[in-house]
């Protein structure tokens, strides 16, 4: 509604109140809708510049969008949660000290009358910037599941690793109650957490790789299993492939990742388990993290219902593969009919931009040839530098820049553009 309001005559007659209340930087109606104000110069949610100065101005058909690292062309959610965490708190289960590391969460999700995997699909992006000073060059990323599913005690856990998933479902086709706990009866669901998009690690001898699950395996609750972790020793170890006991992992990391349909698949099924409240870890690394780098991670969780509890399991199996394609396509086509913003934004091809952060240039180049005009802004929204390119690589000098950040916006002839948000060092 908010983008036809603005099409129709270069105005907008009927404000959205969740579009003019988007944390993006530099929105100037924000503290109207929030109980606090902030400008967003740090830490700013995706949002399409419709005039490209920079700066979230709604009343000028500026838009939330979803930002995903080398989509150019972006499919769009109908609805999205933003969010922003740091680690400077305590941390009172490993013992450890806190990394300077920031956190921009967006979660999203699709509403389509025909595509009934994404109506029960939850998604998560985590952008992750790394603000120390020196290289992290052992870094090990886990995504760490609870699932719970009902009744909670009575649950199996599998992987699928060609498909960087997890999963968890009923161990028999009744899930019971348990006093205030109500479960889910006769069928009951299986739910399952995949990566989508991987970090990338800029640190890799043979070029920029995205780094999939080196290891997957459950973790228990019983404090005298080795897979129980105590510190912050322990964690590593459980992130790097190994038990607390310093025990490799069994099966090179990749526990329980066969089918439980098939008798002679590795399953807690077909081993005879002793079912339990089940979670999983699957942990990405080891990866370089370089001061002012950021990252993204993109994960899937999906509830499977409409057969037995093995049935379920097998719908993951079949179904799970076309949220991979979905991810690598930039959800695009998502849905023919969406719920919510109803047309997808064209953005410019996306450009890889190295090294970032950068002391004397900053390398951008282009999936293809093509007119583009790139632009520099500082955090205040002002222009400071500005080029032009024809070809596949354009190099912005900025050894005469002070250090900080700042956002570099590349537009084509076409009007489509995006935004890159640039660390200076020197």
């Amino acid at each position: 509604a908010h983008r036809e309001d603005w099409a129709d005559n270069q105005q907008i007659d009927a404000p959205n109140a969740a579009v003019f209340s988007w944390p993006a930087r530099g929105n100037p109606f924000f503290g109207a809708y929030h109980d606090f104000n902030s400008d967003w110069s740090d830490h700013s949610a995706g949002f399409w510049d419709q005039n490209g100065d920079g700066l979230y101005n709604p009343d000028q058909g500026d838009y939330p969008i979803l930002e995903l690292q080398g989509c150019g062309n972006v499919g769009t959610p109908s609805e999205m949660h933003w969010s922003y965490f740091g680690d400077g708190g305590l941390h009172t289960q490993s013992g450890m000290e806190p990394l300077p590391v920031q956190i921009r969460q967006t979660v999203f999700s699709f509403a389509c009358s025909d595509h009934d995997l994404l109506n029960r699909t939850v998604f998560v992006l985590y952008r992750i910037e790394y603000e120390g000073v020196e290289i992290l060059d052992s870094v090990h990323i886990g995504v760490f599941t609870d699932f719970s599913i009902g009744y909670p005690v009575d649950d199996y856990l599998g992987f699928i690793p060609d498909s960087r998933t997890a999963y968890a479902y009923n161990a028999e086709n009744t899930d019971e109650d348990c006093g205030d706990i109500l479960g889910y009866g006769a069928m009951p669901p299986s739910v399952s957490t995949t990566i989508l998009r991987a970090p990338l690690d800029y640190g890799n001898p043979s070029g920029v790789q995205p780094i999939f699950p080196s290891s997957m395996v459950s973790l228990s609750y019983d404090p005298n299993d080795s897979s129980y972790p105590m510190g912050g020793a322990d964690y590593y170890a459980l992130l790097s492939g190994s038990y607390r006991d310093g025990t490799p992992i069994e099966n090179g990391g990749y526990t329980l990742n066969g089918n439980p349909n098939n008798p002679n698949d590795w399953s807690e099924l077909q081993s005879g388990a002793t079912p339990g409240n089940r979670r999983s870890l699957m942990a990405l690394g080891p990866m370089q993290l370089n001061p002012g780098e950021f990252n993204q991670l993109l994960v899937a969780y999906t509830f499977f219902q409409g057969g037995n509890h093995l049935e379920n399991v097998q719908s993951i199996y079949e179904e799970v593969g076309q949220l991979l394609d979905l991810s690598e396509n930039c959800f695009i086509p998502n849905c023919e009919t969406t719920v919510g913003i109803n047309h997808t934004p064209t953005l410019v091809e996306s450009a890889l931009t190295y090294p970032n952060p950068t002391d004397a240039a900053l390398t951008i180049e282009f999936a293809n040839a093509q007119h583009r005009v790139l632009r520099l802004y500082n955090t205040m929204g002002q222009r400071i530098r500005e080029g032009t390119s024809s070809g596949r690589q354009y190099v912005l000098r900025t050894e005469n820049l002070p250090s900080g950040a700042y956002y570099l916006q590349i537009s084509t002839d076409q009007e489509e553009s995006q935004i890159q948000r640039i660390l200076v060092t020197h």
